[in-house]
């Protein structure tokens, strides 16, 4: 499942998703509710949860393996969520997150995230994103959880090249 960054759609980031398909992948996009200008939506920091909402309303249990894969606000949104509900998840794909659900306590976090992989892309030059990259990472190693960080040189907030 994949969910867009703030003044996104769900098919802004089609194309930088599409690759899991090829993998063998079933991909489906959410689209926040909140408006932000014509077809354009945000996740809000502080809003309520929109995310359990739709996986209560799939089949999310019967499949094999869930992800959760984001862009910008789109990571924070899956975090709050993962933070606040149990929801069964196999690996979530965080792309230059903006994060600061991360501010406080990351407890609650990191025990929904014990058997969950956890895969964090971030460019070099997202001075924004990167610090919430590098901070979820060190924790996440600190616990022993299963959790990738990959910096890309030369990139600033935005998706690395698709393949």
């Amino acid at each position: 499942m994949v969910l867009h960054g703030n003044q996104q759609n769900m098919t802004a980031g089609r194309e930088y998703w599409q690759f899991l398909k090829a993998e063998g992948y079933q991909v489906e996009y959410v689209q926040s509710r909140i408006v932000d200008s014509h077809m354009l939506y945000r996740w809000e920091d502080s809003s309520e949860i929109q995310l359990d909402g739709v996986i209560e309303k799939i089949p999310w249990g019967k499949y094999d393996v869930r992800a959760l894969c984001g862009f910008s606000a789109g990571c924070n949104e899956i975090l709050k969520t993962l933070s606040s509900k149990p929801i069964a998840c196999e690996e979530i794909v965080l792309q230059s997150p903006w994060i600061p659900a991360i501010d406080g306590s990351l407890d609650g976090l990191m025990l929904a995230l014990e058997k969950t992989r956890i895969r964090i892309i971030c460019g070099e030059n997202d001075g924004d994103c990167l610090p919430y990259a590098k901070r979820l990472a060190k924790e996440a190693g600190r616990r022993g959880l299963n959790c990738e960080l990959q910096v890309i040189n030369g990139l600033g907030h935005e998706y690395p090249e698709t393949r």
